[in-house]
């Protein structure tokens, strides 16, 4: 649900919908960014104030009663009339005043723009910056990037030519993005510690990695598992989102993932490998982007050549 301002009915609602789209408190947790015991008081508050039951538990997760069925139907409208409202009124708030939305989810990175925000000033003092929230769901997180321009300007990610090419967008490097892995199974504090891992060390194991045409680095290192170490399992995924963290937690399951996401899941611990794959990690853009935020590619450009 994302970019959605939940003053606009009570949040608790919005709890109820993930739970169900999740099918257990716990996975909605993960991608609420609260602890699961928070959920379950949010999901007893609303069933206490309307008075019937939502959800029946048990260890297999939770299902609907007949009444949890209908105010999920009605509540998906509810949120997406509310998020239609919202928007329109963020359109107009920000044409009117000059300001820049930079979209922010459980997994982005902001302080290395944040860092540059002083600077940037100087060269723009009329612009003015605004976070706006979205989904971190793997199909949250396609849908901010396939509609930048529309619930925010612009996102902080990792990417390459090939992501850019696939969401029509433009971006701006800030940094390199190394990969690594992250594992899941006997996770401990002192990852740093431990020596880089060699692609002999993932022979046997089952690693996911983005789907084909999105990341180069991804299908670089899918033709050399192909091609020299086929005891490698690759699993397929669409997007990096909080939930494929949790999938790894626990098991002896892998993630291709990016260095700079190293708080992604705190019960995973990344790992160095011997290899030079990597991608870039920057500012994210819409090719038919507004004015503001061409003035602010532009400073943001001018701050990191001066350095």
């Amino acid at each position: 649900m994302p970019g959605v301002n939940t003053m606009l009915y009570n949040a608790h609602i919005a709890t109820f919908v993930k739970v169900v789209e999740c099918g257990s408190f716990r996975r909605a947790a993960d991608q609420i960014g609260i602890s699961p015991s928070a959920v379950l008081k949010q999901i007893a508050l609303l069933e206490q104030n309307l008075e019937v039951s939502l959800l029946d538990r048990s260890r297999k997760g939770v299902t609907l009663t007949e009444a949890g069925n209908s105010i999920y139907r009605d509540a998906k409208y509810i949120i997406q009339y509310c998020s239609t409202a919202a928007d329109r009124a963020r359109e107009i708030y920000t044409r009117q005043t000059n300001v820049v939305r930079i979209g922010v989810s459980a997994l982005t990175l902001v302080q290395p723009l944040v860092s540059l925000w002083p600077s940037i000033q100087k060269i723009v003092p009329e612009l003015k910056c605004r976070f706006t929230t979205f989904d971190c769901s793997k199909e949250g997180v396609m849908r901010s990037l396939t509609t930048l321009g529309q619930d925010s300007d612009m996102v902080l990610a990792v990417y390459d030519e090939q992501l850019l090419k696939a969401c029509h967008l433009q971006g701006l490097k800030l940094d390199d993005a190394q990969v690594v892995i992250a594992e899941g199974e006997n996770p401990r504090d002192d990852d740093a510690s431990l020596p880089p891992l060699c692609m002999e060390d993932l022979q046997g194991r089952n690693i996911l990695v983005p789907r084909q045409g999105l990341f180069k680095a991804a299908d670089e290192f899918r033709a050399e598992v192909s091609e020299h170490y086929p005891s490698i399992h690759i699993e397929d995924f669409e997007m990096y989102c909080p939930d494929l963290y949790y999938q790894c937690q626990g098991n002896t399951s892998c993630i291709f993932t990016y260095d700079i996401w190293h708080m992604g899941h705190m019960l995973l611990r990344h790992r160095q490998v011997n290899w030079d794959y990597k991608s870039n990690f920057g500012i994210l853009y819409s090719e038919n982007c507004s004015l503001d935020v061409l003035k602010m590619i532009d400073a943001v450009r001018t701050v990191i050549q001066g350095k």
